[in-house]
């Protein structure tokens, strides 16, 4: 009973799939005909000609055995028995136009219906085809044959040869002769493209692996074309440029997207966030690291691995007069803020490395005292190195390294080139060093080609990377447009925590009945900058307006968004899930909260947060400013609820139309 209804179902298939190709071939040959004549009155000669190319498509459709069931098969072999039916479509017609002598008929009609007819047929296998008959997703992404290529490829081809066309004879619309070549090209192109394989798209790991099988096919087309075109004169009067000039710049376009494809492809070798351009990743308040140091000052007095007994002169001399001979600021630096006579020499490494080997060697949770030399920027696995090192170090040990911030990088230009050349260099610097590792797919391109090496870091992300591998920084110091720092093992690195590079992230904040909710806002301070908040209040301490002061964390557009507000538009998100409303308390962590006096906490939890705060309208910009104005604001609410929000409204407006308060 099952067989029987296979076999239905078989046959049903079978004559589906004929007529809806049997219409599309109807369907290319009328619109083949309507552009090369205008209209759909078919000559007499075209109308004997159709039962011919029919019956040639009957034919070369059983032969080849297209319609047949291939369910079970992969994408490859389902479009095999296509490809041969075309091929042998076309070869049966141009023998049957010769033998019956029918030279007349307009070869753009006759070969350009069959080219958009297999086409239509690629097209209809690679979609429609999965849609209809359930055929499984998994499975057909996991074949080699890539469809998209093939489809741009052949799109690359005619716009190569219309453009070298157009150019030659000023029109794009192609001669009898032309059309005849380009129709060659095809057929050379997609036979020799199954031969080497390339529509496979395989990116081997090396590079010539990958791009020979492009050279090959050209190589052999341009071969064929040139051998029996120009040697034989097959057909006269043909442009060399045309035909040649179509191959070369095909060949080069096909290389170079090739080319592309293989950097996308290649892993990742580096531990940078991942550019998601849509992403909204969730960015959490961290937990306060005790900091040794008031106010970011340097130690008062000198740091410590651990307490014990031992006093010795070895690393202090060491450092001095060998490994930091040739660096006396920096000797002088360290030997400020660490105790180098508590140091076991033996427990001590000096080294000048950008290599994760010479690190991982090392014993671990032995070393009470780390130096290297070798600026940050150039490990590819920045995070990774930092882990390392950590891992190498036993709790309250001293890594003591340097980093070049960007902030210092256009000195370097206008000391290195002159006037507007340094410029100039800076945008490009800039682009391909800044805005490219932050970008989707040029971020794996930027690092596929650069290693990583010498990669651009804020002073925020250089010391964010440090907090965030485990580290307390506590001591800083400029040198040759360098940041060295002294910092202390005080915890595992935070690898379950990943720092964003999305424009929009989304904030954990208290909503209505002590709820969290997700607070949207547009990204306004460098990677990594999360891992800092402690360290810059304690450094610079808050701003009248209640922000941290002197926040070097936030960027350049970023203090452009924040000073017209513009960094708050994501909340519309927020208000349209009904979260929040225009106007009302502001949204605020669950820490900031318990600052708030107990009632005023329960009338709070009655309220959902607003776009536009209370601070807003009574110009109370400070961490004890936000206190007051809620306050007032909630009192004056539990009275009168609509007159306080159209009153407060008004004020907030007015206030930031006349610039009396900013958003910095």
């Amino acid at each position: 009973m099952r067989g029987s209804l296979t076999t239905t179902n078989n046959k049903t298939r079978f004559w589906v799939k004929s007529i809806i190709d049997g219409m599309l071939l109807i369907s290319t040959f009328a619109l083949m005909y309507l552009l090369r004549k205008g209209n759909l009155d078919l000559e007499p000669m075209y109308l004997r000609f159709i039962p011919l190319y029919l019956l040639c498509w009957v034919l070369t459709s059983i032969l080849g055995q297209k319609f047949r069931n291939n369910d079970k098969q992969r994408h490859m072999q389902k479009l095999k028995p296509y490809i041969v039916s075309q091929l042998m479509f076309t070869a049966f017609l141009s023998l049957a136009l010769f033998a019956l002598k029918i030279a007349s008929l307009s070869r753009f009609i006759v070969f350009g219906s069959i080219a958009v007819h297999f086409l239509m047929e690629i097209l209809f296998l690679s979609d429609i085809y999965v849609k209809l008959f359930n055929i499984d997703e998994e499975e057909r992404k996991e074949e080699n044959f890539s469809v998209i290529f093939f489809m741009l490829e052949m799109l690359l081809m005619t716009v190569c040869f219309v453009g070298f066309y157009s150019y030659r004879n000023e029109s794009i619309i192609l001669a009898e002769q032309y059309v005849n070549i380009l129709a060659i090209l095809y057929f050379l192109w997609i036979f020799t493209g199954l031969v080497v394989h390339k529509f496979k798209l395989n990116i081997h790991s090396n590079y010539l692996k990958t791009v020979w099988p492009f050279l090959k096919s050209t190589v052999i087309v341009t071969s064929i074309v040139s051998f029996f075109i120009f040697g034989f004169e097959f057909i006269p009067h043909l442009s060399r440029t045309v035909v040649l000039g179509t191959l070369g710049l095909f060949t080069v376009f096909d290389v170079m997207f090739v080319s592309l494809v293989y950097l996308y492809k290649k892993p990742l070798q580096t531990d940078e966030a991942g550019a998601e351009l849509f992403e909204v990743p969730i960015v959490e308040e961290q937990k306060t690291i005790n900091m040794v140091t008031e106010n970011g000052a340097a130690v008062t007095t000198k740091l410590r691995p651990k307490e014990n007994d031992i006093q010795s002169t070895f690393l202090y001399k060491k450092l001095k007069s060998v490994y930091l001979k040739r660096y006396p600021d920096v000797f002088e630096f360290v030997e400020e803020n660490v105790d180098l006579g508590k140091i076991d020499i033996l427990k001590a490494e000096v080294i000048n490395t950008m290599t994760m080997y010479n690190i991982e060697i090392l014993p671990d949770e032995e070393m009470e005292f780390f130096i290297n030399l070798h600026q940050m920027n150039d490990f590819r696995r920045l995070n990774r190195y930092l882990i390392e090192v950590n891992k190498k170090m036993h709790h309250g040990g001293i890594f003591v390294s340097r980093f070049h911030p960007q902030e210092k990088r256009s000195i370097l230009f206008s000391k290195k080139y002159p006037g507007y050349l340094s410029r100039v260099l800076y945008i490009l610097d800039f682009i391909w060093k800044r805005a490219f590792p932050k970008l989707p797919f040029f971020q794996k391109i930027y690092f596929a080609l650069s290693g990583g090496k010498n990669r651009v870091l804020s002073m925020a992300e250089g010391l964010g990377r440090l907090y965030y591998c485990g580290f307390e920084v506590l001591a800083m110091k400029e040198v040759d447009h360098n940041i060295y720092f002294v910092a202390r093992k005080v915890k595992e690195p935070s690898e379950d925590l990943k720092p964003s590079y999305s424009p929009v992230f989304k904030m954990r904040r208290v909503g209505k009945n002590g709820k969290s909710i997700f607070v949207y806002k547009f990204r306004t301070m460098y990677p990594y900058s999360e891992y800092l908040q402690d360290f810059v209040l304690r450094k610079f301490g808050y701003a009248e307006s209640g922000k941290p002061a002197h926040d070097f964390r936030v960027t350049t557009w970023g203090k452009f968004l924040r000073r017209f507000w513009l960094d708050e538009l994501p909340q519309l998100i927020n208000l349209f899930k009904g979260e929040m409303r225009i106007l009302g308390i502001r949204p605020i962590s669950h820490r900031f909260l318990q600052e708030f006096p107990e009632h005023i906490r329960k009338i709070r939890g009655k309220y959902k947060p607003g776009c536009i705060p209370a601070y807003i309208p009574l110009l109370k910009q400070s961490k004890d400013g936000f206190i007051e104005a809620e306050t007032i604001y909630l009192l004056l609410k539990e009275k009168a609820p609509f007159k306080t929000d159209l009153i407060f409204f008004w004020k907030a407006l007015y206030n930031i139309a006349t610039n009396k308060i900013r958003s910095e």
